[in-house]
């Protein structure tokens, strides 16, 4: 699960060491998935800025 910032820095080593992709990652981890899916829901003004 991606709940916690050990987790997700894991994630995002995983990926840019290629030893794994956003979509296996989404495809595995059902909170990833449910977590991409309300971003994607969200209306097109509503962006984060940094």
């Amino acid at each position: 699960m991606l709940t916690g910032f050990r987790p997700a820095w894991k994630a995002f080593t995983d990926i840019t060491r290629g030893s794994t992709t956003l979509a296996e990652l989404v495809r595995n981890h059902p909170l990833a998935h449910r977590a991409l899916t309300a971003l994607d829901r969200r209306p097109a003004g509503d962006e984060v800025s940094s």
